[in-house]
């Protein structure tokens, strides 16, 4: 038995062993891997006669394309892959830094799902050192849980590129947060509501998640693109296919919105230009990483403060983004 902060853990090798009789199954899997791993684990469960309660700590997203644009997230995966119900499906999130919550330093995390097990599973992983808030809106706040990772990384990129500058990482954190609260209105009636959990989960990747590390040692020449998103002694690096995945999805002309000069639509993603240059980036690698500092500087850039306004201002809602009718 392996003495955890939260609970003593046996590790086992075989997944079978893990799972099959588990009344409680916590995936710590990347959003990657998830939906081939819970394909296997979902052969062990067959001949189950209760039915698991799972715990999801993956922060990444898959976009679907056809036949309409929508975001698939690991709960969703989950559910689809096993057959479990989404009420017993739950995404637990920070704002906390993993080795942290290891050392017994104090964090906090939000776990979102339905009333049946939230609040009683809140109320069993709550420690003086770790406190654990309750929320029922489980996929609105496991997609914000992937879109900070995307942000986290050119975050990483601006503070290696500009010796640690107070006022471009300043500059760079209005403008990707105001990126962050135009794509919220995209997906939920109410964005107002998620403001506080995005930020504060955002602020705390910032300051020490791995997602700007990676940005950083992208910066500093240490890594590449070409390396792939598993990096040896940090795991995945779980912001570069969100970066896809949110760039793709919100290229789709369906979703066009109205460009507030232009007097023209254009896809969400042609407002959000920091995602825009991850994307060139990271995914098609046909820039340089010093290039995210033109996102910055860029003479035509407006006040972020205008994009939030222009969100606020607009019927930019889109229920479909997240399979709503």
């Amino acid at each position: 038995m392996v003495d955890t902060p939260l609970c003593p853990l046996k590790v086992v090798t075989n997944l079978q062993e893990a799972v099959w009789d588990a009344d409680i199954v916590v995936n710590g899997l990347p959003s990657t891997e998830t939906r081939e791993v819970f394909e296997e684990i979902s052969k062990y469960w067959k001949e189950r006669i209760s039915v698991p309660v799972i715990i999801s700590l993956a922060k990444g997203i898959e976009a679907s394309l056809d036949p309409i644009p929508r975001i698939i997230t690991p709960t969703q995966m989950i559910s689809s892959a096993t057959g479990v119900p989404t009420e017993n499906i739950l995404y637990l999130g920070g704002p906390n830094i993993a080795s942290e919550i290891y050392n017994k330093e104090y964090a906090n995390a939000r776990i979102c799902g339905s009333n049946k097990w939230r609040k009683p599973l809140a109320k069993f992983l709550r420690q003086p050192h770790f406190i654990v808030w309750d929320n029922s809106d489980l996929v609105t706040h496991e997609v914000m849980g992937g879109l900070k990772n995307v942000y986290a990384i050119g975050a990483g990129m601006v503070a290696a590129l500009t010796n640690e500058s107070a006022t471009s990482k300043s500059v760079y954190f209005a403008h990707c947060t105001s990126e962050m609260i135009f794509i919220t209105h995209l997906l939920t009636e109410q964005p107002e509501k998620l403001a506080g959990p995005l930020l504060a989960d955002t602020y705390v990747t910032l300051l020490k998640g791995r997602n700007a590390w990676y940005g950083q040692m992208l910066a500093k020449g240490e890594l590449s693109p070409d390396m792939g998103d598993s990096i040896k002694g940090k795991g995945m690096i779980q912001g570069i296919s969100a970066v896809g995945a949110f760039f793709e999805l919100l290229s789709q002309p369906s979703l066009s919105v109205q460009h507030p000069e232009e007097n023209k639509q254009v896809a969400p993603a042609e407002l959000c230009p920091i995602l825009k240059r991850l994307y060139r980036i990271l995914i098609k690698r046909e820039l340089p990483v010093r290039d995210i500092l033109q996102a910055l500087r860029d003479e035509t850039m407006n006040d972020p403060r205008e994009r939030i306004e222009m969100a606020q201002s607009h019927a930019f809602y889109r229920p479909s983004l997240l399979g709503k009718p």
